[in-house]
């Protein structure tokens, strides 16, 4: 019995989060609940057909599987997709291109017929097509009966399309033996070029990811074939004088020293093929470049620029600025020649980058990496940006937790530095009692001992003798939860309980009258969330206020003057203080840590902002502010009427506000207002303007 990829990709789902409710399956797949239960009867015969029979439909509309039997599904799953699969358009667009760069011999309209199992009409369609993506490179598809299709245009150019073709087929389809079979492309020399890689890697002593390594592998048996045929680089194709520095350049004319005399312009490519590798380790000997040693420094500062603009403390940040930097120095160089950065991790960050937070603190991110925009001499291109970006949230997110290690997991990611750190945040964030090895690639893993570790984790499937859970990002709070019952189902034979305080609240609320409302929510929260380790989805945890949300009529105050810098940070906490934002250590730890020349502290034209870290005594999300009718000096001297005092627990909730906060400080007008104010009311009404404007 045959299966669509419709209901294939039903199954991936399945055995991806274990369970699927008929809601989920129906709002995904726009099915209806008749064209649901047809799918799910026909995947059902299919299932007992080849002696599964896994599908389960039990009473609350969820449809599962047994997790001990998904491992040997999503194999049979996989060997399905090889041999029944049919090109999607995009696919078809970037295969054409491929065949047509990568071609030995002249191409007829009935090679593409015959390889891409489409009519002569569809060809047509998707070689117009094909030449529209084309447009972006320069490069134009023509035809003639002595050569048949060929791709004219600079030959630096088609190369650059040829690694966007290959990056963007293997992640669509992620089979290589058809690509390879397709493009008439032998395994010895693919092999050849792997071994090599590998030997590359031993003396850059870096790690290519498994994609980079499949990529440069292809890119490379077809540039040396396209150079038989006489294809080669011109002269004014590459700027040589900064990949001169670089080890990459130094090994280059040994790396295809056997092919023949080289010209200078072919090992620069390869040199430039290598840079803008993705990589998952980076060890510091390529910190003896000269463009990575100002890197480093300009990340340092972005980092301080964040932590500043944020308001949110950034941990361990030495080894945060190796992470970023691993990802920006093949960033300098795609951006520098126009390359394109295409892996499965860009469709996680383009997901990603559609979620509230993600988006106020890319904002923050943007404004605080212009030392790192002087090094590339433009703006970070946007995705590398949001990659940045969500390192950091990674990162940061790992503050504050309290880690009991048992259960030893290995997470196993092709995708590089970026992705591993995502994946590997995430998956701590969610099982902070699990012991995490540090992410390996697919390479790496397969050499890795059996007997070292428990469970796996991937974002694809991969052959293993142990529990596998394949892990999709982004996940949302919902997937997390399912995530963590589904191991812990799995694993311990129990699952964990996700708990709403809010609802709990309410409950009680319909027998019983709550005389301290805030102090039993407090009791609740500390008995299941931290004595019990339960989870916690209210409300509150996911709201962002706006900045009149946080400083609201008892958070304002209006003095004449104060005695001195510190008396105005003392003043500016007492709202906080007075209502349990923060305690008594808060204060004193923002006085210790600021010093009557802390530039730091000075926002825009009349504003000073003052906070520390959660663990000196932060209890509450807060802000408060205090309105000074005669300026106190800050900042060696720096006059200001406005001190406002921020309690930021969380890393998320202050965000929006912060940003708010930090757009009101640059406009002299509305500053001005504040300043001039003489009630509450006034300063609120400043305030309300930024609601919602970012």
């Amino acid at each position: 019995m045959q299966i669509d990829s419709t209901m294939i990709s039903i199954l991936e789902d399945i055995c991806t989060n274990g369970s699927l409710s008929i809601l989920e399956l129906e709002s995904k797949y726009n099915f209806t609940k008749r064209q649901l239960r047809y799918c799910i009867e026909k995947i059902d015969e299919y299932l007992m057909s080849e002696g599964f029979n896994l599908i389960v439909n039990d009473s609350e509309g969820f449809f599962a599987i047994n997790h001990e039997r998904c491992n040997e599904l999503m194999g049979k799953i996989s060997s399905i997709k090889v041999k029944n699969y049919y090109f999607s358009k995009e696919e078809r667009i970037r295969l054409i291109i491929l065949f047509i760069i990568s071609k030995e011999e002249e191409l007829s309209l009935q090679h593409f017929i015959s390889a891409l199992k489409v009519s002569k009409n569809t060809v047509l369609n998707d070689i117009k097509a094909a030449q529209k993506l084309l447009d972006a490179y320069n490069l134009e598809i023509q035809y003639s009966r002595s050569e048949g299709y060929e791709i004219v245009g600079n030959e630096f150019n088609i190369r650059k399309c040829l690694l966007e073709m290959i990056n963007s087929v293997l992640n669509l389809y992620n089979e290589f033996l058809n690509i390879k079979e397709l493009c008439h492309l032998e395994e010895k020399n693919l092999k050849e070029f792997r071994d090599r890689l590998i030997s590359i890697e031993d003396e850059l002593h870096v790690t290519f990811t498994d994609e980079r390594m499949e990529t440069i592998s292809y890119c490379l048996t077809i540039v040396k074939r396209r150079i038989s045929l006489g294809k080669r680089l011109s002269k004014s194709d590459i700027i040589y004088e900064e990949l001169i520095d670089t080890k990459e350049y130094q090994i280059a004319d040994r790396f295809m020293s056997e092919y023949g005399e080289l010209s200078k312009e072919e090992r620069f490519f390869i040199t430039l093929t290598l840079l803008s590798a993705n990589l998952s380790t980076l060890t510091l000997d390529a910190l003896s470049e000269p463009v990575v040693l100002k890197l480093k420094i300009a990340i340092e500062q972005s980092i301080r620029n964040c932590e500043m603009k944020s308001c949110v403390f950034i941990p361990d940040k030495s080894t945060l600025i190796s992470n970023i930097l691993q990802h920006l120095r093949p960033a300098y160089y795609r951006t520098k020649y126009n390359l394109t950065l295409f892996n499965t991790f860009v469709e996680v960050v383009n997901k990603e980058s559609h979620d509230k937070y993600f988006i106020e603190f890319y904002k923050i991110v943007e404004k605080s990496f212009e030392p790192v925009n002087e090094i590339f001499g433009c703006k970070i291109p946007e995705i590398e940006l949001k990659c940045i970006t969500l390192i950091i949230l990674s990162w940061i997110g790992r503050q504050g937790k309290k880690i009991r290690r048992s259960l030893r997991a290995m997470i196993v990611c092709p995708n590089g530095v970026s992705a591993s750190v995502v994946l590997h945040s995430t998956l701590r964030d969610i099982f902070p009692e699990i012991l995490f090895y540090e992410p390996m690639t697919i390479r790496e893993f397969k050499e890795f001992d059996e007997n070292e570790y428990d469970i796996v984790f991937a974002p694809i499937y991969i052959h293993t003798s142990k529990k596998l859970f394949v892990v999709n990002l982004p996940l949302t709070q919902n997937g997390k939860n399912k995530l963590r019952n589904m191991v812990t189902r799995e694993v311990y034979g129990s699952s964990s309980v996700v708990l709403n305080v809010d609802r709990i609240l309410e409950i009680i609320d319909e027998s019983s009258e709550i005389k301290d409302r805030k102090k039993l929510k407090a009791d609740i929260k500390k008995y299941l969330f931290d004595e019990l380790g339960a989870e916690d989805v209210s409300a509150e945890e996911n709201e962002t206020p706006n900045l009149s949300g946080f400083i609201t009529d008892n958070h304002i105050q209006i003095t004449e003057q104060v005695i001195d810098w510190k008396q105005a940070i003392e003043i500016a906490s007492m709202p906080l203080l007075k209502e349990g934002y923060i305690n008594q250590s808060y204060v004193q730890a923002m006085l210790d840590q600021y010093s009557w020349d802390s530039r730091t502290v000075i926002w825009g034209y009349d504003m000073a902002l003052v906070h520390s870290k959660p663990s000196a005594g932060g209890n509450r999300v807060g802000m408060a502010l205090l309105k000074l009718k005669k300026g106190v000096a800050f900042a060696g001297g720096k006059s200001v009427h406005v001190v406002v005092a921020l309690s930021a627990i969380d890393k998320k909730r202050h965000l929006k506000a912060v940003l708010q906060l930090s757009n009101l400080a640059l406009n002299k007008e509305n500053m001005a207002s504040i300043v001039e104010a003489t009630t509450k009311k006034e300063i609120i009404e400043v305030l309300k303007k930024y609601d919602e404007k970012l």
